[in-house]
């Protein structure tokens, strides 16, 4: 198993980066994405609950034996809980700086034997010092993730050449996706000025 980690901070109010987050597909940068179908959501329970079902398509290198895999195609199933109740209400005793966390786990639903890669992403709200002056910074978001590629063919060389492949597959993915997310961000803020409503996004 290989594992990677990856840390970032993200100027995006958390508020504004649940929903740009289930909305950064399709994007310019995401042309591997065939198809989003969300298969259900809670919205009474706490955290609100969300799963998606994302079709994805691939390349194998070259040096893969013919035959591995029927298609290159890939279905991907992603788990969401997000806490979106105000950090700031009177009952509030928090801290440390942190407010509400979404937390998204993706893993691969078939061609497990060959390459199975789980993804662990942890967005933390990152809360301003001070609320109650009108210059006070809007809150910021801090994103930890986590991601394991594994192979369970047949033999040990050629696990460890494929999750070497996984493996810098997912390093890759990790900058394209944060691109991503930026690109889905600024076209979301862009529209949500237009209508006059990001300030009810900002602080809520």
């Amino acid at each position: 198993v290989r594992t990677f980690t990856d840390h970032a901070q993200l100027d995006i109010p958390y508020a504004i980066l649940c929903p740009v987050y289930f909305l950064r597909y399709p994007n310019e940068l995401a042309s591997h994405v065939v198809s989003v179908d969300v298969l259900a959501r809670q919205i009474i329970s706490r955290p609100r609950i969300r799963q998606t079902l994302i079709l994805k398509k691939g390349t194998l290198p070259k040096w893969a034996p013919s035959g591995i895999l029927r298609n290159a195609e890939s279905w991907v199933l992603e788990e969401s809980e997000v806490e979106l109740d105000s950090p700031f209400s009177a009952s509030d005793q928090r801290t440390d700086g942190e407010g509400r966390k979404m937390k998204c786990w993706t893993r691969n639903l078939d061609h497990t034997t060959v390459m199975a890669v789980t993804e662990n992403l942890t967005f933390t709200e990152q809360l301003p010092a001070s609320i109650d002056k009108e210059d006070a910074p809007i809150s910021t978001s801090r994103l930890d993730s986590t991601h394991d590629v594994e192979s369970s063919m047949g033999f040990t060389l050629l696990q460890s050449r494929i999750e070497k492949f996984g493996y810098q597959r997912v390093r890759t993915h990790v900058d394209t996706s944060r691109k991503g997310l930026w690109m889905t961000y600024s076209r979301f803020l862009q529209q949500r000025l237009q209508e006059g409503r990001i300030n009810a996004l900002v602080v809520n």
